[in-house]
């Protein structure tokens, strides 16, 4: 196996560079939950919708907003 740091994970969604194993993300996601009680929250979905290097997410946080995709997402209940 190759040296960890350099193992891809994914890649960004802002400049798609790799993103290797060790570097810190910013990842959004997408979770169906179901309420159990009120102090209880029991999740049975989850998916990322994006991870994005610190430098492109820094330009999410100054635009605002971003687009992420949502056209697969578990719909029922």
């Amino acid at each position: 196996m190759s040296d960890l740091n350099q193992e891809t994970f994914c890649n960004c969604f802002g400049c798609d560079r790799p993103i290797h194993v060790g570097e810190r993300v910013h990842s959004i996601s997408y979770t169906r939950e179901k309420i159990v009680s009120s102090n209880s929250v029991q999740p049975d979905y989850a998916e990322a919708l994006g991870t994005w290097c610190s430098p492109c997410f820094a330009e999410l946080l100054k635009k605002g907003s971003c687009d992420v995709a949502v056209e697969h997402f578990i719909s029922e209940d």
